[in-house]
């Protein structure tokens, strides 16, 4: 019995079986485990997957050597008979010129390809600019846009590390970034957040479409809306028109017959009416009479009663008057023209600062203080609201708070209102009022005018030719004593307001003189103030735009105060509503009722008007104080 064929079946089955086997683990294994993928040969021989030669690696490499250079004569066959580690090495450096060339044009290209996606990074950039400047404060976009800014750092940043070796990457960052070998998955990013950008600018742009449709139907509506009201309208007037004309018809007619009526009443009342009034014009004119004596019969007495008759002075009010050469009327035009350009030329922002001046303490104290005192107001030089000055005269937000507190002043009549604005004379040298003198002339004509309307007026001071000669010259050391001989004439706690705005305007290099005079001026203001017998109630208040050592020298520290920024109300300034009238006004009431009250308190201790008690019972008159 023969066995051969049988053994021979055997053997082609298991060598089948072992080949399906192979072939299952090699296309399914990597299902199951990563282990399966090792490169491996199976050797039927033994049954057993063995490690793969070299000449099996040989042979894939030349493989697809040869798919990618068909027309290369490296041999393209081996055979495993007649393989020897030579022949391997002569393959390999038959192959090496090739790859090294092959490598190096493909270095090439991938640094060309880098470099051009450098050259196209500003283009994006720009896109991205472009829109962003179309819409700067949409939230949605400027998020988009932030965005594509740290897309594209980061972008730059991989470019350039995909052109330097992974050894060098840390060096140059500080850390090794990811090296993508593909560029366009590079810039894939940076083009979607492009893209992204793109989207949201054009959704903002068709959104803005849609608005400005609608606004312009709207508008369209509206327009139609109005040119039928119009025509309306139109149609209306002609209908009144016509109404009117029948009406005003009816009204002559009216008119007519009311004429004709007084007419008629007029000549029945002419004689009444004719002797009631000659009744009333006799019955006016003799208490005018009346009135006038008694003037002068007063007059005459306090005449008398100072002891001086007016042939005895050595001036008289007129040539007093023409040697101080002040004229009432142009200061007055002074403050219209201060309040004029105050209006025109300051900004808002200027006129806030002057109302910003009512709710300095310092202020508030002077106005409310019942002793006399002086107050300067100087402009902070740090302050961007009050400088540089204005070119327009006057143009100053002190200069608008000075004449608006004069004008609201003018309401009190029991306060005498002395002021001057130097700013407006001292531009010009021919103009006769620029000198300090003319400050002190327009305050001492003040003071004359209200003495004489009160019958108060004396000039027994002036007991000298020098004195009349000195006056005549405009001295102003005589000046000022005149200054102060006529405010103490004024009664007992009259409100004297002597306001002096812009003081800071004699301060020129060209007129060293000027500072001297302005230096006495104030010496004497300050002097006057702290008298401690002065009669009437005396404020001062100076104004000082720009910083001046003269002022600082004159008035003393605790008497000054600088114009801050952070006590500005920011209300409507002077062009909006004024300086607060009614704000002035409470404030002035109140001090003259603190005023007002302090002397009360002293005739309900006293047994009279005029008169208080002394401690030991005695009666004191006001002789004892003056």
């Amino acid at each position: 019995m023969s066995h051969g064929p049988q053994i021979s079946n055997t053997r082609t089955y298991q060598a089948e079986l072992d080949n399906e086997t192979a072939s299952f683990i090699r296309t399914q294994g990597h299902y199951y485990d990563p282990a399966f993928t090792v490169p491996s040969t199976f050797d039927q021989q033994r049954s057993q997957f063995v490690p793969r030669t070299n000449l099996t690696n040989l042979r894939d490499v030349l493989s697809r050597y040869r798919e990618l250079f068909p027309d290369s004569n490296v041999a393209s066959t081996l055979r495993e008979d007649n393989w020897e580690w030579k022949s391997v090495a002569d393959h390999v450096n038959a192959v090496r010129p090739a790859y090294e060339a092959r490598a190096a044009k493909k270095s090439a290209d991938r640094r060309e390809a880098i470099l051009s996606a450098f050259e196209s990074i500003p283009g994006l950039i720009r896109v991205a600019e472009d829109n962003r400047d179309l819409f700067p404060r949409h939230r949605e976009f400027q998020q988009a846009y932030d965005s594509f800014v740290e897309t594209a750092a980061l972008t730059i940043i991989n470019l350039m590390s995909m052109l330097l070796p992974k050894p060098e990457i840390k060096k140059v960052f500080g850390k090794i970034f990811y090296q993508d070998d593909e560029l366009h998955a590079v810039l894939a990013p940076l083009k979607a957040a492009v893209e992204v950008l793109k989207a949201c600018a054009s959704k903002l742009k068709d959104e803005l479409l849609v608005d400005t449709h609608g606004i312009v139907s709207e508008t369209a509506k509206g327009v139609n809306l109005i040119r039928g009201i119009i025509v309306e309208a139109k149609c209306g007037i002609s209908t009144v028109s016509s109404k009117i004309d029948a009406i005003q018809e009816s009204m002559d007619r009216q008119y007519q017959e009311m004429k004709r009526q007084v007419s008629l009443q007029a000549s029945n009342a002419a004689q009444f009416y004719g002797i009631e009034a000659q009744n009333s014009l006799f019955v006016q004119l003799i208490e005018a009479s009346e009135l006038k004596l008694r003037e002068e019969v007063r007059r005459e007495f306090e005449l008398l009663r100072a002891g001086h008759a007016e042939d005895t002075h050595w001036i008289s009010e007129g040539e007093l008057l023409t040697f101080l050469n002040a004229s009432p009327t142009d200061l007055s035009k002074d403050l219209e023209r201060s309040v004029t350009s105050s209006l025109i030329s300051l900004s808002p922002p200027q006129q806030a600062s002057a109302q910003g001046i009512l709710n300095l303490p310092a202020f508030q104290r002077w106005v409310c203080a019942d002793v006399p005192d002086i107050l300067c107001i100087e402009s902070n030089p740090t302050d961007e609201y009050l400088s540089p000055p204005s070119t327009i005269a006057g143009a100053h937000p002190l200069s608008a708070f000075s004449a608006n507190f004069i004008a609201t002043l003018s309401g009190h009549r029991d306060a005498v209102i002395l002021y001057f604005f130097p700013s407006l004379h001292t531009s010009d040298y021919n103009d006769p009022q620029s000198e300090p003198r003319t400050l002190l002339t327009s305050m001492i004509t003040f003071l004359v005018l209200e003495l004489r309307q009160r019958n108060l007026l004396r000039l027994s001071f002036v007991d000298k030719r020098q004195y009349v000669r000195d006056l005549q010259y405009g001295n102003i050391a005589c000046l000022c004593h005149t200054f102060g001989a006529l405010l103490r004439q004024l009664p007992r706690d009259t409100p004297v307001y002597c306001i002096i705005d812009g003081i800071s305007s004699y301060d020129r290099s060209d007129r060293p003189s000027w500072q001297d005079d302005v230096a006495r001026i104030l010496s004497t203001l300050v002097d006057l103030v702290g008298d401690g017998e002065l009669r009437p109630m005396l404020k001062v208040l100076v104004t000082c735009p720009f910083r001046w050592e003269v002022v600082e020298r004159c008035v003393p520290e605790q008497n000054r105060v600088y114009t801050m920024a952070n006590l500005l109300d920011g209300g409507g300034g002077v062009a909006g509503s004024g300086i607060s009238t009614e704000f002035f006004g409470g404030m002035l009431d109140r001090a003259h009722e603190v005023r007002a009250g302090v002397s009360d308190y002293g005739r309900a201790r006293g047994a009279g008007d005029g008169y208080f008690r002394k401690e030991d019972g005695g009666e004191v008159t006001e002789d004892d104080y003056t």
